[in-house]
């Protein structure tokens, strides 16, 4: 019994290791599509780096952590970049208008600021968090586009799946046929 539950964990562990396809669906993929067009067919969480991925994570976020929108512009994506960047430069510009700088009677520079000052601040490192993390989702997906597409069309393809089976034996019983199947294309 412990080796046939111990069989079966092996299997589930192959197949979720090699049997696992990077896009939900049967969707036409195909080289020198936009984000736009196959961002939607991939989930960023099953991303696994690969050696060759074109676009770092780190670089992109590091990036947008700096200037934000940055990362988007390493990515490739320059609307989605610029737009990160003029949102950020826009809410600096209100949040600047709810400021008042004055010197008081001894020369020393006072400034005063209400309220809608720091919510413009607050919506603006909300903004510079949702750059940061969309920069790093955008290398995630564009690297696993990169990745099906090389994959798809690199000419091999090799695969492992578990299979359980009843197999008959003599005097009407069935005997539990348990294994991994490898499948190589060309």
């Amino acid at each position: 019994m412990r080796k046939t539950i111990l069989a079966l964990a092996l299997a589930m562990m192959a197949t979720a290791v090699f049997g696992q396809r990077m896009y939900q669906g049967d969707y036409d993929l195909r080289p020198g599509m936009s984000y736009r067009e196959y961002s939607d067919y991939y989930n960023p969480r099953l991303y696994q780096h690969q050696f060759g991925d074109p676009y770092s994570r780190f670089l992109a976020g590091a990036a947008s952590f700096f200037v934000p929108g940055l990362g988007q512009i390493c990515d490739g994506e320059w609307g989605r970049g610029l737009g990160f960047l003029a949102g950020n430069v826009g809410l600096a510009i209100l949040a600047n208008g709810h400021k008042t700088e004055y010197y008081d009677a001894y020369g020393h520079k006072q400034i005063e600021v209400d309220g809608a000052w720091s919510m413009l601040q607050l919506a603006r490192i909300a903004l510079n968090i949702w750059s940061i993390c969309d920069a790093v989702r955008v290398a995630k997906i564009k690297n696993m586009y990169y990745q099906d597409i090389y994959g798809r069309y690199s000419g091999i393809d090799a695969k492992f799946e578990p299979f359980f089976s009843c197999v008959p034996s003599g005097n009407q019983q069935n005997t539990a046929a348990l294994g991994m199947t490898f499948k190589l294309s060309f």
